[in-house]
């Protein structure tokens, strides 16, 4: 609505309208001007007001509008306010994947174990066995499932193409905090990928998370879409792993690709590969999903689509620990 308001406004009417949003409190209309004049709305907002307002969002529990605000003016606040909206939202991020993330991603493997007083579970089947063997049942009978850590390597792999709008880079950088501080005690990659791909966190580097979503804020969403390019450096550094364990990658994109070739040859090489779908609007949302469906197809793992913020958590949750 904002956006459609401000089509026929000069510079100087969209810094007022800016100025006054910003009075109200109403970061969608700040958002919904970014839109048209991007100059007009960052000189309006680099003030110590804007910067508190965002900070006053962020403590209240938003997240995405904070951060979206960041990645439409970055290019146009000056040097000072676009250190402190880029802290911002990277605060915004990190809270809210470690909130997300809770205590980690090991998953429980039951190990069958002789029976101990203590244990909480027993395997039931193996116990019987023995029952009907012997007619009777010892402590030594018993056949006891011990809760052990599994041991899980993964790798993120994102669109960064010109397709990529705010939206989607911002769930791109939450999506790679809740794997990083679930991921943080095992092995992980982070991978983007335009014309070309690029390692963000390579397997065995030891990288703050911090670091990596401050990389994440600054990509600018630009060039084709190389989706073979990204899922085969991926499977590089998947490869990097040569202890044993769960692997899996993980691909959000929007299912668009231009260049590089049939993604699905290099999908259909991983042990499993869940795709996230961040399809975009129009006649070309419906190829994207089905392209989506067949790389998630060919690399055997799961296809769900992300539509919105709210979404990422429980999506990403269950992918993570599927």
């Amino acid at each position: 609505m904002y956006t459609d308001l401000a089509r026929n406004m000069d510079y100087v009417s969209i810094k007022n309208a800016a100025e006054l949003a910003l009075k109200c409190s109403n970061l969608t209309a700040i958002k919904g001007l970014s839109r048209v004049n991007k100059v007009a709305v960052a000189d309006a907002l680099s003030s110590p007001d804007a910067a508190l307002l965002v900070a006053r969002r962020i403590s209240y529990g938003e997240v995405q509008s904070p951060v979206e605000i960041y990645l439409l003016l970055r290019g146009n606040l000056n040097p000072k306010y676009k250190r402190i909206f880029k802290r911002l939202a990277k605060m915004a991020i990190l809270k809210s994947s470690l909130r997300i993330s809770g205590r980690g991603l090991k998953g429980p493997l039951r190990k069958k174990v002789p029976y101990y007083p203590g244990l909480m579970e027993f395997d039931e089947e193996a116990t019987i066995d023995f029952l009907l063997e012997k007619g009777y049942v010892s402590y030594e009978d018993i056949v006891g499932l011990e809760r052990r850590s599994q041991a899980k390597s993964g790798v993120l792999i994102f669109d960064s193409s010109g397709s990529m709008t705010e939206e989607k880079l911002f769930n791109a950088a939450l999506s790679t905090a809740v794997l990083a501080y679930h991921m943080r005690s095992e092995n992980y990659a982070v991978i983007g990928f335009s014309t070309r791909a690029f390692i963000l966190k390579a397997m065995n580097e030891r990288k703050d998370i911090g670091r990596v979503v401050e990389e994440i804020l600054d990509i600018k969403a630009l060039g084709y879409s190389n989706m073979s390019d990204g899922l085969s450096k991926g499977l590089k550094e998947l490869s990097k792993v040569k202890r044993s364990g769960k692997r899996w990658g993980i691909l959000i994109t929007d299912g668009e690709w231009n260049v590089g070739g049939d993604p699905t040859l290099v999908a259909a090489k991983f042990p499993l590969l869940h795709v996230i779908a961040t399809p975009s609007k129009g006649k070309i949302a419906k190829y994207g999903l089905e392209a989506c469906k067949k790389i998630a197809k060919a690399g055997k793992g799961r296809f769900v689509v992300v539509k919105k913020f709210s979404e990422i958590p429980r999506l990403l949750i269950r992918l993570l620990l599927s």
